[in-house]
């Protein structure tokens, strides 16, 4: 962590074009532009005690191993995360899909332990398209990964087949990129 810190101030004073990227600077790069990831499917929060469960979504391994919101992830096998940073954290949920790994998690003061996988998790850069009304459609453009382009494309036939005016405008959001909440 320390030689990372001095890489990257060394070279932000020599030259602020150069960046330099660690080895889980580019598996997050690799995230960003692929959309998939090996992961559990929860959207978390990082404390001090932990990582707190601020969303399971339906149908992942965390669902299946009964992960609730409100969950702290308090130890993944065997290493408490107890004060650990955000960019430490991060590492210990995602990996290569398949890969099975312990936690222990506390709820409402009791500790559990369950045993969990990693699965394939693939972000979609348009998670929602809809028409609002006769001639408008919705697409929520939320990141831009290799995927948006063939993804904005889809949702943009799938509005217009479902209208027949064929003057439909469409307005798309994007809402800033936040990695570190779906994990």
């Amino acid at each position: 962590e320390l030689t990372n810190k001095a890489i990257k101030n060394t070279l932000k004073d020599l030259d602020p074009y150069t960046k330099f990227y660690n080895e889980q600077d580019v598996e997050n790069a690799k995230i960003r532009r692929e959309g998939e990831y090996g992961g559990i499917g929860i959207s978390v929060h990082y404390s001090k005690k932990g990582i707190q469960i601020n969303e399971v979504y339906k149908g992942f391994s965390a669902d299946k191993a009964g992960l609730k919101v409100g969950d702290i992830i308090i130890s993944i096998d065997g290493q408490s995360l107890k004060n650990m940073e955000r960019e430490e954290l991060s590492i210990f949920l995602k990996g290569a899909p398949n890969s099975t790994f312990f936690i222990q998690i506390q709820r409402q003061g009791e500790t559990i332990k369950k045993e969990i996988s990693r699965e394939k998790i693939i972000i979609n850069a348009v998670p929602f398209s809809e028409m609002i009304d006769k001639e408008t459609g919705y697409i929520l453009l939320t990141r831009f990964n290799s995927k948006a382009s063939s993804e904005v494309k889809k949702a943009f036939r799938k509005l217009k087949k479902s209208n027949t005016n064929s003057n439909i405008r469409f307005h798309e959001l994007v809402k800033k990129e936040n990695l570190d909440t779906a994990k």
